[in-house]
């Protein structure tokens, strides 16, 4: 979440917040995944009478994951027409 809101206020260097922003990407892929493989362990060790419930915050990391991929597919809108105007001058 900190990386999240340092790359929100750098949208001075655009660059640095399009790299930030991948890798907030794949940090919170890495948690999508650890979490998917800790929950699939914890449900084989409580055994077959226990059901594990997938809550709202389970569905969470995938959200953030939508938004940071729109996230980043505007940054890279915006660097592309910052380049074309810098071109018409």
């Amino acid at each position: 979440m900190l990386l999240t809101l340092i790359t929100i206020f750098l949208f001075k260097d655009r660059k640095k917040q399009m790299l930030l922003a991948r890798l907030d990407y794949l940090l919170v892929l890495a948690f999508i995944v650890w979490m998917q493989i800790d929950l699939g362990r914890f449900s084989e060790q409580s055994g077959e009478g226990i059901q594990v419930s997938y809550d709202i915050s389970t569905f969470l990391p995938v959200i953030a994951l939508a938004f940071l991929l729109l996230a980043h597919r505007a940054i890279k809108k915006d660097e592309e027409l910052v380049r074309s105007l810098d071109r018409l001058r």
